[in-house]
């Protein structure tokens, strides 16, 4: 009989314990899957955020961003919308006692680097008809700047008596009328550099736009123009020497470069979008001017400055176009008493120039062009440089006006990246008028706080694209 009531007592004693496991496993696992319902719905309310990036950004730019004014609601009114979705999803029997925004990853934070990751993972997919390695394996090695040796010899012209350079009688006899090819290029001050390149059927507008409220806020890159006078030789040799070394000032960021080419219009193509607030979009990459024309202006006198020393190089070893600027030069020591060789050096970067504004205005015809100069694709006539300019020589293998947009762009990639976020929201603002990059967020950082049967759970949950 007492062993019969000890093993009743025994049987109660593990029914017990195991009543109790039991219902502590249960509480625990209904406390392990009210926590993970929280987890879940945090992490579904984050993609919900996640999910309305603007369209026309990504259709047009590749690039995944939600603005942070959630299309005019504040950020007290965002949080308690996304409260009731959470709500929602958990259920009755869970209460959410709140939901805050804890953090935003701007597009534009340590200097764009949102932006740039973006472009770098868009580009390793994307797909492209041009290689900029191609391009500079085409300049490389070549002659692009003046050699120190040159610089010698125009300061030793400069430096000579005149009064030893020629036969004194043939002085006194006065010079004959002289046809110097520098009139032509000292007009061009006047007229405009545009009007002597612009190919007659491209039309470029010269309506400002307002960048007072864009990310770069207007910052533009002043390039100055050559001084098409060719009448000092100092001032001749500074702007050689300005544009000496200029692929080194090229970076290796060949993603960005190959990213604003593929998403952005220039001058000489407009099909990547039609309704764009500029046409020459490329072109305001590399000058942040205010107007199409003036950002085209500001390229044309780049790619400019950057042929003049290519193509001085190539003429001053060139024999025979050296003996056609003997004589002016001559004439010119007769009319001055200043050294014919510093005429030489001075006419030839005039006849340089003009080879260089007759190149600019074939690549905005959409022609290729060899980089280095030799006399078969030589083209202007120094006796006639105003009329020559118009007669170019297209190559299959040259470079194209759009890879030169290219070469400007690597070469300050920095401005290019926030220039690139201001067509960005140009662009957008047509069909969103209150879009501002500065409100473009990438990322978010979201807490919830619930209670269950007296439990608190707090949740946290960041993402980004």
């Amino acid at each position: 009989m007492n062993n019969k009531g000890q093993v009743t007592v025994f049987i109660s004693l593990i029914i017990s314990i195991l009543l109790v496991l039991g219902l502590t496993a249960h509480k625990v696992i209904c406390i392990n899957l009210v926590q993970e319902k929280c987890v879940i719905n945090t992490r579904v309310v984050v993609s919900s955020v996640m999910s309305e990036y603007n369209s026309y950004v990504y259709d047009n730019y590749h690039i995944l961003l939600f603005d942070k004014g959630f299309n005019g609601l504040t950020e007290e009114e965002k949080e308690e919308q996304l409260k009731t979705l959470f709500e929602n999803n958990m259920g009755n029997n869970i209460t959410v006692k709140k939901l805050d925004i804890l953090e935003y990853g701007y597009l534009l934070e340590d200097e764009c680097a949102e932006f740039k990751k973006q472009i770098s993972e868009y580009m390793k997919y994307a797909l492209v008809e041009y290689s900029f390695e191609e391009i500079i394996e085409k300049i490389e090695g070549e002659a692009t700047t003046v050699q120190l040796e040159t610089y010698e010899s125009m300061d030793e012209a400069q430096n000579q008596e005149n009064a030893d350079a020629y036969n004194q009688e043939k002085v006194e006899e006065g010079p004959e009328e002289i046809q110097d090819p520098r009139e032509f290029t000292a007009s061009i001050k006047q007229s405009g550099v545009l009007a002597v390149v612009l190919p007659e059927d491209m039309v470029v507008s010269d309506v400002h736009i307002d960048l007072s409220e864009t990310p770069s806020g207007g910052a533009s890159t002043t390039f100055n123009s050559i001084d098409s006078s060719f009448s000092d030789i100092d001032s001749f040799k500074m702007e050689l020497d300005a544009n000496d070394n200029w692929l080194e000032k090229i970076k290796g960021d060949v993603e960005g470069v190959l990213y604003s080419r593929a998403v952005f219009n220039c001058a000489t193509s407009c099909e990547v979008n039609s309704d764009t607030v500029f046409k020459c979009e490329r072109e305001y990459l590399i000058a942040g001017k205010a107007s199409d024309k003036e950002n085209l202006e500001s390229v044309v006198l780049r790619i400019t400055a950057l042929r003049l020393p290519v193509n001085f190089v190539y003429l001053i070893t060139d024999t025979e176009k050296m003996s056609l600027i003997e004589p002016l030069a001559e004439a010119l020591f007769l009319a001055t008493g200043v050294p014919a060789p510093v005429y030489q050096y001075l006419i030839a970067g005039c006849w340089s120039y003009a080879e260089s504004l007759a190149e600019v205005k074939c690549l905005l015809k959409g022609e290729r062009l060899e980089f280095v100069k030799n006399k078969e694709n030589w083209f202007t006539d120094l006796d006639n440089l105003a009329g020559s300019i118009d007669e170019g020589k297209n190559s299959e293998t040259g470079l194209s006006y759009e890879d030169y947009l290219m070469l400007l762009a690597a070469m300050n990639m920095e401005d290019v990246y926030i220039r690139m976020l201001d067509l960005i929201q140009l662009n957008t603002a047509q069909q969103n008028p209150d879009f501002k990059i500065e409100n473009s967020v990438t990322s978010i950082h979201i807490q919830t706080d619930c209670e269950y049967q007296g439990i608190r759970y707090l949740n946290e949950c960041e993402d980004g694209y």
